[in-house]
């Protein structure tokens, strides 16, 4: 008789077990396609902001270069040097920003994990 109750309690409790570990897994699953997902977006906005910034270089640097000589046209230069300057920063202290290790904590739960002690 106990052992009849044992094998049905044994096999409730692995179907349980087992349910928990399906759900467990795919939890898993989810977060590290949510993982790859955002990694994917992040790589390509880092690509696109990396290309801003040779652009905005290449145009500071051409910008300048023809400053050099002071012309009718000096206003107009300054306008390209500045709004190229602007092209470089932003994505620049944007980067600085989304690359930090600040940020990356905070981002990751670590600090949350560090303040509780866990």
């Amino acid at each position: 008789m106990f052992t009849v109750l044992r094998m049905i309690f044994r096999m409730f409790f692995f179907r349980v077990f087992a349910n928990k570990i399906r759900r467990k897994g795919m939890l898993i699953y989810l977060k590290v396609l949510r993982l790859a997902r955002k990694s994917i977006i992040t790589l390509l906005a880092i690509y696109a902001c990396l290309q801003l910034m040779l652009f905005g270089f290449v145009g500071a640097v051409a910008s300048g270069i023809y400053l050099l000589p002071i012309e009718d046209q000096t206003t107009r230069l300054w306008i390209i040097f500045a709004v190229s300057m602007g092209f470089f920063l932003i994505p620049a202290i944007g980067l600085m920003i989304i690359l930090s290790e600040r940020a990356w904590v905070k981002a990751s739960g670590v600090e949350a994990m560090l303040i509780s002690g866990d």
